[in-house]
């Protein structure tokens, strides 16, 4: 059970995300997000809050239907 921030990539985008604009960040996160859910197996679980992701979120418009294509097992908490 790894999240995309525990990665080695993660990880450096975490440390460069304050210094980088969005138009530079976003993009990143996007293809790092996309990669990962793409080599998810078994379950993932996603952690949200009573309001719900946003509908803008990379969960909503990457990686969930990602999960779902390959038959990931998706419990929400």
């Amino acid at each position: 059970m790894k999240t995309l921030e525990m990665t080695t990539r993660g990880q450096i985008m975490n440390t460069l995300n304050p210094v980088l604009p969005r138009s530079v960040s976003n993009p990143i996160w996007r293809r790092l997000s996309t990669n990962f859910a793409k080599g998810a197996k078994g379950e993932a679980h996603f952690f949200t809050t009573p309001a719900g992701p946003r509908p803008e979120s990379i969960w909503l418009n990457l990686e969930k239907p990602i999960l779902q294509q390959n038959g990931v097992r998706i419990i929400t908490h």
